[in-house]
């Protein structure tokens, strides 16, 4: 399919894939930021232990860490394929020699609609010098969108190989979007995780700030996920939460049985 489309064609592609994208990282930063807070910290555990909550809490748990894993796997894919709105497949488009050409001129018009005052007296040669070197600026802002995104597809293979991506293709594969017999450990640690998280980040911000000109600062995301986070998981560890045991006396005295602390 994308062979049939024209280069214009192949770079609007990769701007919706960089925009899908880039949802897909504020999911993974937010449900990092979920799970950290819930499974390293004691005070939500201490709240919830031994109480009718804690099943239900660890379902909770563990649902962000498969999101967590899910997010990821949906910014870095395997092998691309036509429909697929990951980083393999937008970096096989801006590899492309006419799409790099188009980018180029695409980052100089959009250079030039950059608004621009000048609030000396009108003064026409004054004005053609200001539009020469703004012209000139463009044209050297395009260049270097170029030069980074041939830098970003030169030093994808290395992330592309990561063995710890190759770890977490077999986490999904054979235990989240599929289920299998397969008895070996995909070798997964959350520590993983986070790393490729942190590695493909900026891979991200580089193609969203040089293909479709927005910038973003996705730590600035994560710190804000964090308060968040905190402010969630304080409240849940309020509770308070009926223990294991309230519940069994309750439901023995309904049941006109002796009220005793005896769980079966």
């Amino acid at each position: 399919m994308d062979s049939h489309m024209s280069a214009h064609d192949k770079l609007a592609k990769a701007k919706r894939i960089i925009e899908s994208l880039q949802g897909d990282v504020d999911r993974a930063i937010a449900s990092n930021a979920l799970f950290t807070r819930c499974a390293f910290k004691n005070d939500i555990n201490n709240a919830v232990n031994n109480t009718m909550v804690a099943h239900g809490f660890t379902r909770v748990r563990e649902s962000l860490y498969v999101d967590l894993v899910v997010a990821l796997m949906r910014i870095r894919g395997g092998e691309p394929r036509d429909d697929d709105a990951t980083l393999p497949a937008v970096m096989k488009l801006l590899s492309d020699k006419d799409v790099q050409a188009a980018l180029r001129e695409d980052a100089r018009k959009r250079r030039l609609t950059r608004p621009h005052v000048y609030l000396g007296k009108p003064d026409p040669k004054i004005e053609s010098i200001i539009e020469e070197s703004r012209r000139k600026s463009a044209e050297k802002s395009a260049d270097e969108v170029v030069r980074k995104i041939r830098s970003a597809i030169r030093t994808w293979p290395r992330h592309e190989n990561d063995e710890i991506v190759k770890k977490l293709c077999k986490l999904r594969n054979k235990h989240v979007a599929h289920s299998t017999l397969d008895p070996s450990p995909h070798g997964v640690r959350y520590s993983d995780l986070t790393l490729v998280l942190s590695k493909t980040i900026p891979i991200v911000e580089k193609l969203l700030v040089n293909v479709t000109g927005v910038q973003i600062n996705f730590s600035e995301s994560g710190k804000i996920w964090q308060t968040r986070a905190g402010y969630f998981w304080r409240h849940v560890a309020k509770g308070p939460f009926e223990t294991r045991v309230a519940r069994s006396m309750a439901t023995r005295r309904k049941r006109g049985g002796r009220a005793t602390a005896r769980i079966d």
